[in-house]
Formats: structure tokens, C-alpha cells, sequence
């Protein structure tokens, strides 16, 4: 994913940052997570522009610890 995330329009930092810099409200509610082995998928809740998002998150356990691998809309 890194890889991907890398390439000729910013580095995975960059893109973070500018995507940060959009979130009008930080409040997360975590829904639901569920725990696979190494894998977890959480369902959580964030308001953008005033509407309810509902997403899935997916993170992967590493030696460094837990890491987001995916986010896709619910």
C-alpha cells in the first residue's frame, strides 16, 4: 500500500497531511470491531459537512503494531 501511496503526486505523508487539514469534526465512534488473527475490522462513525459517515476500517497487527491497511465507505 505504501508503494501505492507513493508515487508522482506526494509521498503517503503529504496526502495524509492534506487530508487532515479537510475534517471539519474529529470525533470517531467506533461501532464494531472484529478480530481475525492479525487482521481487524472496525465499523466507525465521523460527521463531514453534518451528514453521517459510516466506514470500514481495516488495520493489520505488524511488529511496530497496529496499522491502517484500508478504508473503504460501509
Amino acid at each position: 500500500m505504501k508503494a501505492t501511496l507513493n508515487n508522482k503526486s506526494g509521498t503517503c505523508a503529504t496526502k495524509l497531511d492534506n487530508q487532515i487539514k479537510t475534517v471539519d469534526d474529529y470525533t470517531l465512534t467506533i461501532n464494531s470491531i472484529k478480530l481475525a488473527g492479525s487482521v481487524a475490522t472496525a465499523r466507525v462513525q465521523t460527521k463531514h459537512n453534518g451528514n453521517k459517515i459510516v466506514q470500514t476500517v481495516t488495520l493489520t497487527h505488524e511488529k511496530a503494531g497496529w496499522r491502517i491497511t484500508s478504508v473503504s465507505a460501509a
